[in-house]
């Protein structure tokens, strides 16, 4: 049974035109008719999908009222848009070729937070798709290492849990259905190279710093560019999970605040975060938050109030931390990361 619910979610996930997984195929033998056979518009990409095996719902038997639930990394964005439609065409073309209708139909129910790349948003997704008790669940992992707890309840209960788009490190994966993200960033990498006459410097964007697929990515690009583009040079690597960090940093060095007094000051600002937590659980409101940022006597944290050469009065360090903030959060991206160059990689 099991295996029959993890070949399930290959077909549906190979469907959505970058997805697939593994399982037994049982393929039928084709009788040659001299009728040409109708393929989906969409075939060709799923015929480029690893594994191979599960590029059509042929040969797939699963049982009437099957529930699978698919995660995907974010909603509302052109990419995992077209992700949740293969998915749901998967479906549609499953109950079609089984001749499931009513009660009977495969269900299939494609979540994703709605914030990108949000991992606590996916974490309650996945208690909240586990307390359904799904047949199988396919998810993208943002980090490639969070949600241990959710995957050994899944693996307890007897849940296959189909990998897909990004691996996580989990050993109880029963398949990871991807592209092979090295091999397509050296053939991303070799296209720009020829299109800067292989010859400049070049920023590399990736869109975090802890998922699987974004560090075979950025792996690909540089052994492409070490190997065989010897006058390519990366000269900075940008992640945009960091952006923020990136955005504080530059603010901080425009307004003289010293690499050691941000990290104090950010620091303070974790401390204090947590203790508004825990005083709001406790029912003692936020005077715990102000207490832990402002100290006993209630002076910022930091140090006191200084005099400059001309007589005024020097902001805190915390004063200083708030201009920071305030100058970051109107930062660019291009501003902060520093790329402001002719060619990026993302």
């Amino acid at each position: 049974m099991k295996r029959r619910y993890v070949a399930m979610i290959s077909a549906v996930l190979c469907s959505a035109m970058i997805l697939s997984a593994c399982g037994n195929s049982k393929k039928t033998e084709s009788i040659y008719t001299g009728d040409k056979t109708e393929v989906p518009a969409w075939q060709a990409n799923l015929d480029a999908i690893s594994p191979s095996a599960y590029a059509d719902v042929e040969g797939l038997d699963l049982e009437p009222g099957t529930y699978i639930s698919v995660i995907g990394r974010a909603g509302g964005t052109p990419y995992w848009d077209e992700v949740k439609k293969g998915v749901e065409q998967a479906a549609e073309d499953l109950n079609e070729s089984l001749g499931y209708s009513g009660d009977d139909k495969i269900k299939v129910v494609y979540n994703a937070p709605d914030e990108n790349d949000n991992i606590d948003e996916m974490v309650n997704i996945l208690d909240e798709e586990l307390a359904r008790y799904p047949d199988v669940i396919a998810v993208s992992s943002i980090d490639e290492s969070a949600s241990e707890v959710q995957f050994d309840l899944a693996t307890a209960n007897g849940i296959p849990i189909v990998a897909f788009d990004s691996g996580n490190s989990y050993q109880g994966i029963q398949c990871i259905c991807r592209t092979d993200n090295k091999e397509a960033a050296k053939t991303g990498v070799k296209k720009l190279c020829e299109a800067i006459g292989d010859s400049g410097e070049i920023a590399l964007l990736l869109n975090d710093s802890v998922s699987e697929n974004g560090k075979e990515r950025e792996a690909g690009v540089k052994e492409e560019i070490k190997a065989n583009h010897p006058d390519v040079s990366v000269v900075e690597t940008i992640y945009v999970d960091e952006l923020d960090q990136l955005k504080r940093k530059a603010a901080a060095e425009q307004l003289g605040m010293s690499a050691e007094d941000l990290a104090a000051a950010e620091a303070g600002e974790k401390m204090d975060d947590a203790a508004q937590t825990t005083g709001t659980a406790n029912g003692s409101g936020t005077d715990t938050a102000e207490t832990s940022a402002n100290g006993d006597d209630g002076t910022a944290a930091g140090g006191t109030d200084t005099a400059t050469k001309d007589g005024a009065t020097a902001p805190t360090v915390a004063e200083k931390f708030e201009e920071v903030k305030s100058a970051a959060d109107k930062m660019s991206n291009e501003e902060a990361s520093g790329t402001e160059r002719d060619l990026c990689i993302e």
